[in-house]
C-alpha cells in the first residue's frame, strides 16, 4: 500500500502536511494568545502565511473557552458592506454561537443583521452596534482573536475612506475592547498610505513580522519528510532543490509532491526532471510574482537586479528594506562582508533574464542578436549542430572543436554552465544558444577580414557599432542599465536597425 503523499500544492498546509516554522509558531502564539498583541504578518505570495496562521489558531483555539477565534479572507469580500456587516459581524456571531454564548449577545447581533446596504447610513449604524458588541464581549471576560487574511484587498474594499481604517485600528487598539489578532498581507502596511493619506497612524499599532522562505532548520525537516518516502537527496541535489525553490514552501512542496509520486510509480526522482515536470505550474507562479512586482512598481528594479546583480541608482535604502521585508529579495553576506541579493529564487532571476524586458530597445536588440547568431552559425555550423547533450562527458567532441576552430577560443566551463542553466527552459540547447552577445561580436570582429567584413560592407564603422550594441545588450558591464545615457540608447537603436536591414 502506498504511503499517503503529505506534500500539498495549492491549499494551505495543515495536519501532517504542515511542518517547520517552529520559531514563527512560538512567536505568534506568545503575541496573540498569551499576551495582548496585534501582528502584521507580511510576506511574498505562497510563502506560507495562511498556513502558519491557521496552524497557530488550530493549536490554541481550544485551550480556553474564553477565547473567540474569527478568521476572515478579505479577498472574498465584494465591498465594504460585505466585509463589515456580512463577514466580520456574521463570523463573530457564528463564533459566539459555536461557543454556546450567543444568547448574551443576541440583541446586538440582531441589530447588525437588520442593517441594509441600501441605507446610506449603514456604516454609522454598524459601527455603533459593533462597538457595543465588542464592549459586551470584554465585559463577559472573553477575548477575541481576529485573523484578517489577504489584507491587500483593503485597498479595493476601503478605497480612500479613512474611517474604515480608523475603525479597524480602534478594534485592535482600544482598551475598551479585548481583541488580539493578525493582519496578513504581502505588502507592508505603511505602503497603503499612498492610497489613503489619512491613515498615517494605522500601521504603527501592528508589530510587523516578516515571513520568508524556510530556514536551514525547516529545510532539514523537509528533507527528513522526503526521506520517509525513501527519497534521500545528496548535497548536490539539495543545492539544486534550493536553486529552483529559493526555499519557498510552495515550490518545495510542489517538487516534493511530484518526486513522491514518481517514487511511488517506481520512477527515478531527479531534481532537474522534476523541475521540467512542474514547469507549467512554476510558470503560472512566476507569472503571478511578476504581476505583483508590476502592480507594486518594482518590476523595473527586479529586471535590473536580475540582469546585473545590482540595484538601479534610483533605488533607496528604504526601497531595499521594503523589498526584503516583503520577501521579494533575500540578502546574503559572504565571509568578506560583501552582500548579494536574490529575487525569490535563483531560478526566478533566470526566468526574468530570459523574459523580454519592457525596454524601448529590447525587441530591436534581441532581433539583432538573433541575426548575428544566424550569421555566425552560417559560418560555423558546428556551433548550431552541437548540443548540450552531445557535449556532456564527451571530451572528444570538445577536443575536435578546439582543434578545428581554435580561433573561437571557446570557454567550455562557461558554455557548460550556461547550457545547464538554459536546458531547464529550452530542451537541449546548442552552443550558439548560450553564446553571449559580447562573445558573438568578439568572434565576428576577430574573424572580420577572413569571414565577416563582406556582410557589413554597406555599414560605415560597422565594428564600432557592433561593439556599442554588445555593450548595451549586456548591462552587467555597466553595473546597471541606469548608467547608460539616453544618447547611447538612441545610438544603439539606430545601429540595430541598420544591421537588421541587412538581414531583412
Amino acid at each position: 500500500m502506498k504511503k499517503k503523499n503529505i506534500f500539498t500544492v495549492g491549499p494551505p498546509a495543515q495536519g501532517e502536511s504542515f511542518f517547520g516554522r517552529t520559531k514563527e509558531i512560538k512567536k505568534l502564539e506568545d503575541e496573540i494568545f498569551t499576551n495582548k498583541g496585534v501582528i502584521h504578518l507580511v510576506g511574498a505570495p505562497r510563502i506560507g502565511k495562511s498556513s502558519l496562521v491557521n496552524k497557530v489558531v488550530e493549536k490554541n483555539r481550544k485551550k480556553s473557552k474564553k477565547i473567540i477565534c474569527i478568521s476572515i479572507d478579505m479577498s472574498t469580500c465584494m465591498d465594504a458592506y460585505d466585509f463589515w456587516v456580512s463577514t466580520l459581524a456574521g463570523k463573530t456571531e457564528d463564533a459566539l454561537s459555536e461557543a454556546d454564548l450567543l444568547e448574551n449577545f443576541r440583541e446586538y447581533c440582531q441589530k447588525i443583521e437588520s442593517i441594509s446596504d441600501t441605507d446610506e447610513r449603514w456604516y454609522t449604524k454598524f459601527r455603533r452596534n459593533f462597538e457595543r458588541l465588542l464592549k459586551k464581549i470584554k465585559e463577559e471576560k472573553l477575548r477575541v482573536v481576529l485573523i484578517i487574511d489577504e489584507f491587500d484587498a483593503a485597498e479595493r474594499l476601503f478605497g480612500g475612506e479613512s474611517c474604515y481604517y480608523s475603525l479597524l485600528r480602534s478594534i485592535f487598539y482600544e482598551t475598551s475592547y479585548s481583541v488580539n489578532g493578525v493582519l496578513v498581507s504581502r505588502r507592508r502596511l505603511h505602503l497603503f498610505e499612498a492610497k489613503c493619506e489619512y491613515i498615517s497612524t494605522f500601521h504603527g499599532i501592528f508589530k510587523e513580522i516578516p515571513l520568508c522562505g524556510f530556514n536551514d532548520s525547516d529545510m532539514c525537516v523537509f528533507y527528513e519528510k522526503l526521506s520517509d518516502y525513501g527519497i534521500c537527496l545528496s548535497d548536490d541535489e539539495k543545492k539544486k532543490m534550493e536553486y529552483y525553490t529559493g526555499k519557498i514552501p510552495y515550490l518545495c512542496s510542489m517538487f516534493a509532491n511530484s518526486m513522491v509520486q514518481c517514487h511511488n510509480d517506481a520512477k527515478l526522482a531527479d531534481i532537474t526532471e522534476t523541475f521540467k515536470e512542474c514547469l507549467p505550474q512554476i510558470n503560472v507562479y512566476y507569472n503571478d510574482l511578476t504581476k505583483r512586482l508590476e502592480e507594486d512598481g518594482h518590476k523595473h528594479t527586479a529586471d535590473i537586479l536580475a540582469l546585473t546583480s545590482k540595484f538601479p541608482r534610483s533605488v533607496t535604502d528604504r526601497d531595499i528594506e521594503n523589498l526584503k521585508t516583503m520577501g521579494v529579495i533575500v540578502s546574503k553576506e559572504d565571509d568578506e562582508g560583501n552582500i548579494s541579493y536574490c529575487l525569490y529564487s535563483k531560478d526566478f532571476m533566470k526566468y526574468l533574464r530570459i523574459t523580454p524586458l519592457k525596454l524601448p530597445l529590447w525587441d530591436t536588440v534581441m532581433m539583432t542578436e538573433g541575426n548575428l547568431k544566424k550569421l555566425l552559425g552560417k559560418k560555423y555550423p558546428a556551433l548550431v549542430n552541437t548540443t548540450y547533450s552531445m557535449l556532456k562527458n564527451n571530451s572528444r567532441i570538445i577536443a575536435n572543436l578546439n582543434q578545428n576552430f581554435s580561433e573561437l577560443a571557446l570557454d567550455w566551463n562557461t558554455i557548460n554552465r550556461y547550457s545547464l542553466d538554459l536546458n531547464r527552459w529550452k530542451n537541449d540547447p546548442a552552443i550558439i544558444d548560450v553564446l553571449t552577445m559580447s562573445k558573438v561580436v568578439g568572434i565576428i570582429k576577430g574573424q572580420w577580414d577572413q569571414k565577416f567584413a563582406v556582410y557589413f560592407a554597406e555599414i560605415e564603422n560597422a565594428r564600432t557599432k557592433l561593439e556599442c550594441i554588445a555593450k548595451i545588450r549586456n548591462p552587467m558591464s555597466h553595473n546597471s542599465i541606469e548608467y547608460v545615457s539616453d544618447d547611447e540608447l538612441s545610438a544603439c537603436i539606430k545601429y540595430c536597425e541598420e544591421i537588421n536591414k541587412l538581414f531583412a
